[in-house]
């Protein structure tokens, strides 16, 4: 078992430990003057998943599975485009 100090907090199960990072967290952004739990990047998320989704949609009602990817960045195409040829890869083998 880890040596527990004034410092450290002995964490002992996942929770304790994501517990303590959290206050860390706050009390860092606190200090910082930084909303530590800002939602903005999480909404961003929601919307740029429902463009995924869209395209990935779009190219599975396709009978070759493959429409062209586009309106994302490099990374993100290259990523669908990957996926999507897995997928149709997939389908051509369980046939």
């Amino acid at each position: 078992m880890p040596a527990c100090d004034g410092f450290m907090v002995c964490c002992v199960t996942p929770c304790c430990c994501c517990c303590r990072y959290e206050h860390r967290t706050a009390a860092q952004g606190f200090v910082w003057g930084i909303p530590s739990f800002d939602q903005w990047g999480v909404e961003l998320g929601k919307v740029l998943a429902k463009t995924v989704r869209k395209q990935i949609s779009a190219s599975r009602g396709r009978s070759d599975g493959d429409a062209s990817v586009t309106g994302f960045n490099p990374s993100t195409t290259g990523l669908l485009r990957r996926y999507l040829s897995a997928r149709a890869d997939e389908a051509d083998s369980d046939e």
